[in-house]
């Protein structure tokens, strides 16, 4: 047998985020990035049922979670279409409530967001499922992640490992 709770495959929450949707083509390229990884993990969870190179199907189920900034609502229609659960958020911490000087000053000039990127913090809030992962759009799926997923689900010296 599989990873089951209650007779039933174990969910873990596969989450994404929309943050900046001021560039169209950018939020297409997104909005097409979140259908490609979707698809990736249907087919390396329980639900996809062929055995293919990369081994057999996983024991886990899925559930795809899009974390949506407030100014980028509008797109959430698209990836609701997609089969994602739409979570509409503000960032969880503002910028004026860094407490570290260097931080909060310099904060806007990191990464591609700046402090947008703390949305990304609301993935810690989705306790429905034993696992959650929050995914970058430059990922795809090519093999299950049963191993992964064990360690973090089952204690040490379970009968999964």
């Amino acid at each position: 047998g599989g990873p089951v709770a209650g007779g039933t495959p174990v969910v873990v929450a596969h989450a994404v985020s929309l943050i900046k949707c001021s560039k169209g083509p950018s939020v297409a390229g997104f909005l097409d990035a979140a259908a490609v990884l979707r698809h990736s993990i249907h087919r390396q969870s329980v639900h996809h049922n062929s055995t293919g190179p990369a081994g057999p199907p996983s024991r886990y189920s899925y559930k795809m979670y899009a974390i949506v900034h407030t100014s980028c609502e509008e797109h959430a229609a698209v990836l609701r279409r997609l089969g994602y659960e739409i979570l509409v958020r503000d960032h969880p911490i503002k910028r004026d409530e860094i407490r570290g000087k260097y931080l909060r000053d310099h904060i806007e000039a990191e990464n591609c967001c700046g402090s947008a990127e703390f949305i990304k913090l609301h993935a810690y809030r989705l306790t429905d499922h034993p696992v959650a992962v929050h995914w970058d759009m430059d990922v795809a799926i090519l093999r299950p992640l049963d191993d992964l997923y064990d360690v973090l689900v089952y204690p040490p010296g379970h009968a999964v490992h």
